[in-house]
């Protein structure tokens, strides 16, 4: 398998996770001492499979918002690595009040194999927040 299907093939089934807040599945897809980074979390990397379960099982279990599509999926390899930057547009619901909104989000992920190794996570937090509840809309 090429690094690129590869690459489509992890990206699926990342999203298939998302979508069902699969927290089992989406750990899964990393290595055991895997790192992903969440910049604009403002808060420490989530470092190594075990953390991930922990830490979007807590997470998804937590959260109003539900998946209800994964659009515009565009992957780019990063030439000379097995690195990729992936750009989707998460369409949310807030259970809560029914507010729908959509984020987006740009990942670069690099492989090794035939797992992530490591993501930084450059979801628009922003908007969710505020789609949400947590902060006032900042499109006004």
């Amino acid at each position: 398998m090429t690094p690129l299907a590869a690459a489509r093939e992890i990206v699926a089934r990342y999203n298939q996770a998302i979508l069902t807040k699969d927290a089992g599945l989406l750990a899964s897809l990393y290595a055991e001492d895997a790192v992903h980074e969440l910049p604009f979390s403002h808060r420490p990397p989530l470092a190594g499979r075990a953390t991930l379960l922990a830490t979007y099982s807590a997470g998804w279990a937590a959260t109003p918002a539900t998946v209800d599509a994964i659009r515009n999926v565009v992957i780019q390899p990063i030439e000379g690595a097995e690195s990729f930057v992936i750009e989707e547009d998460i369409d949310l619901t807030n259970s809560g009040n029914g507010q729908q909104f959509t984020a987006s989000t740009v990942l670069i992920m690099t492989l090794a194999n035939g797992l992530i190794a490591r993501m930084k996570d450059y979801t628009d937090n922003l908007t969710i927040a505020a789609g949400l509840g947590r902060i006032p809309s900042v499109a006004a």
